[in-house]
């Protein structure tokens, strides 16, 4: 399911035609369609449309259905179902890791190193990343440095979100799903053709849950959901040959998912204040409530037009993301270190022109790139019972400019040549207030600027009609930036890059029943920012490592029968530092430490994800389907020291699900069940010596529930 989305020939035209009929498209045109891609899941990671298997970049594409069928709510989900993949949060933040690529670093001033693009449109901030699935077309996870097509911080990859556009036929759908915890699901979409030439689409969603851990003390749940999103598009026809598509799209949280804390080191300060730690690991005592507002929204405009044999199109768009968090760090009833509050604010607009094109041998893409952002950070660190408060003020301004061309050529009916390059300028203003107690005791204001041509190289050979072998040479860019936590030097920081060799085999087999994937890649990483101590405990961001990173992927999706799927995927990675020294805090008297050959922070050495599915009939016009999946992650370390106390030790994750409907019919009706097995596993660890210890943010527990839903 990963990487494949296998479906019966029947299916997979339905699916063609549905997306056909967006763009007016016929039947018979559906049915040519589907016959020239064999039956091939469509993806746009190279900015155009493609077939999955004749496409030379290893990516994970979960459509819809299989969204749905997995019960993937958000962007957290999809590292169970991708392997190689890593996403945890600490409760705002979402920190992707891909391929061993990523940061947590959650500074204003600071980027993240996988690119999140919600329908073209970059998302910029950590908080960002953490998007709710609803109404998706499909998610395409594209792995490895993308840095001509997508340019700045996709050194570790993209994760590209395709919402579902408006219909040519009225159409509409509900649904509502009840769990333990009180988990509560609603969702609706309508859409279909406003007038002729123009078609809407609204969909909705509101989310509900009690926490997961209990606060015994305050007699409440701790990291409870409540949010809702909602999203409206509209897509205009323009002559001929153009469409306009204008999209307007909104997030509110108001609860505190993942903000459950737990010490779990015996030496934590605030138990010398009085603090205790709780048997039950869903259970922690608290002396006031975390509470976390995470909203977003956005608009923009996006105009395709077709000029004779060009294809011109014009992405236009405003975001805006803001967050206040307060939050009971040290994880116990003792008043010993809060954030209260944080804030974190961004302003950003975007335009992105692409000409594309096509002849007998030459399939090309063109482009030039602005991104503005407006960003402002407050973060609030209290420790009342040692009375002292320190609050950093910071603001950035980034401006972004990038030019790029892609083209590949067909040098015989088998063999191709891709070569892209991107120029790509960046400048950033910053500016840092440190508060102590009150009082003003520095201040920081700096700009830089950057540049970085990051090209890539590739040969793709259609060994047969179904198999496809190819390489590519790339180079990704991760911008520069400021240090806006603190007064510290250095300030700035450099850009970090990776240069990355990868070659891969994808094949259909089996008439179509069945397809691999195999893939082998190498990564020279340079210049990593990374927080790097000192001897007194000081923490600074800087380029003071290199890294080395290989790695193994091999991908299997097949259909045995017409009622039955399978998919497997299997991702081994070694993933080092090569050149890293810094000072462990917990060991500060032996000074600086050579860390060559420690692993990669949230880099698990093998990930692993299984997933079946059987359709029953059961007569009448029913059909149940049953369903099954399983993750597997072995161990990963939160800190480049590689303590065994600060990592989570590998785990598996099974979930189970059972769906009846009509097989033509207007309703559904299931049931489900996560971490069948009540894994207990942390999916976030931090550790602070002489502030709180070592501390972890619990995994979801077993949860499950019923759903039922109509369409028409």
């Amino acid at each position: 399911m990963s990487f494949f989305d296998v479906r019966s020939r029947r299916l997979a035209l339905l699916a063609s035609a549905a997306a056909l009929a967006a763009t007016g498209a016929s039947a018979a045109e559906a049915t040519d369609q589907h016959e020239a891609t064999v039956e091939g899941v469509v993806v746009t990671a190279q900015r155009y449309e493609s077939v999955l298997e004749k496409t030379p970049i290893a990516i994970a594409v979960l459509g819809d259905e299989a969204i749905e069928a997995a019960n993937i709510d958000s962007s957290m989900d999809l590292s169970l179902a991708v392997p190689g993949f890593v996403m945890t949060s600490n409760i705002v933040q979402g920190q992707a890791y891909l391929r061993g690529i990523g940061t947590d670093i959650a500074s204003i001033s600071a980027d993240p190193s996988v690119a999140f693009i919600l329908d073209g449109v970059y998302l910029p901030r950590l908080s960002t990343a953490q998007q709710d699935l609803f109404d998706v077309q499909r998610v395409e996870v594209v792995k490895g440095p993308q840095g001509t097509l997508y340019g700045r911080n996709a050194t570790g990859g993209v994760v590209a979100i395709t919402s579902k556009t408006p219909s040519s036929v009225f159409e509409g759908s509900a649904d509502a799903l009840y769990g333990n915890y009180d988990q509560q699901r609603y969702r609706a979409t309508i859409s279909g053709p406003l007038s002729d030439g123009v078609a809407g689409r609204v969909s909705v969603v509101r989310r509900s849950r009690d926490g997961f851990v209990y606060d015994p003390i305050g007699r409440r749940s701790i990291d409870n959901v409540s949010d809702w999103a909602g999203r409206a598009m509209l897509t205009a026809r323009l002559g001929d040959s153009g469409k306009l598509t204008l999209s307007a799209d909104a997030t509110r949280s108001r609860g505190a998912p993942s903000s459950a804390i737990r010490i779990i080191s015996a030496t934590a300060p605030a138990l010398a204040f009085g603090g205790t730690v709780l048997a039950d690991r869903y259970k922690t005592n608290q002396n006031f409530p975390n509470q976390a507002h995470n909203d977003q929204s956005g608009v923009s405009a996006k105009i395709d037009w077709a000029l004779g044999g060009v294809d011109v199109t014009s992405i236009t768009a405003y975001r805006e993301s803001d967050f206040k968090l307060v939050l009971d760090l040290d994880g116990t009833e003792a008043n010993w270190f809060t954030h209260d509050p944080d804030r974190q604010k961004s302003k950003t607009f975007s335009q992105e022109l692409q000409l594309a094109g096509k002849t007998e041998r030459l399939q090309w893409l063109a482009g030039a790139y602005f991104f503005s952002e407006d960003a402002s950070a407050s973060y609030n660190l209290f420790l009342p019972l040692a009375g002292v408060n320190q609050r950093p003020e910071a603001t950035n301004e980034t401006r972004a400019y990038a030019v790029f061309a892609q083209g590949g050529y067909s040098l015989t009916d088998r063999l191709k040549a891709t070569v892209g390059l991107r120029y790509s300028y960046e400048k950033k203003d910053a500016s840092v207030d440190l508060f102590f107690n009150g009082a003003k005791v520095g201040a920081f204001d700096g700009d830089k600027s950057w540049d970085a041509f990051t090209p890539k190289f590739g040969l793709e050979f259609q060994a047969t009609d179904t198999t496809l072998i190819y390489g590519s040479v790339t180079r990704g860019f991760k911008s520069g930036g400021f240090n806006s936590t603190a007064i510290q030097n250095p300030q700035d920081f450099r850009p970090e890059y990776v240069w990355a060799y990868e070659t891969g085999l994808k094949s259909v087999l089996a008439d179509g029943r069945a397809r691999i994937g195999l893939t082998a890649f190498y990564y020279d990483y340079t210049d990593l920012q990374v927080n790097k101590y000192d001897a007194v405990n000081i923490v600074t961001l800087e380029n003071a490592a290199n890294a080395k990173i290989k790695g193994f992927e091999a991908e299997l999706a097949a259909q045995p029968t017409d009622r039955w799927n399978v998919s497997a995927a299997l991702t081994l990675l070694d993933a080092t530092y090569d050149k890293f020294t810094s000072v462990d805090p917990d060991n500060a008297a032996a000074g600086p430490l050579d860390l060559k050959g420690n692993r990669l922070v949230r880099t698990p050495k093998t990930s692993l994800s299984l997933s079946t599915d059987y359709t029953f009939d059961l007569g009448g016009g029913l059909e149940l389907t049953a369903r099954g999946s399983y993750a597997y992650r072995s161990r990963i370390y939160f800190t480049p020291f590689n303590a065994t106390g600060v990592s989570q030790k590998g785990y598996g994750l099974a979930n189970a699900s059972l769906d009846l409907k009509p097989s033509d019919g207007p309703w559904r009706a299931s049931v489900f069940v996560k971490n069948l097995g009540k894994s207990f596993y942390y999916q976030e660890i931090a550790r602070s010596a002489n502030i709180v210890g070592t501390i972890g943010w619990p995994g979801d527990p077993r949860t499950y529930g019923v759903e039922f839903g109509v369409s028409f």
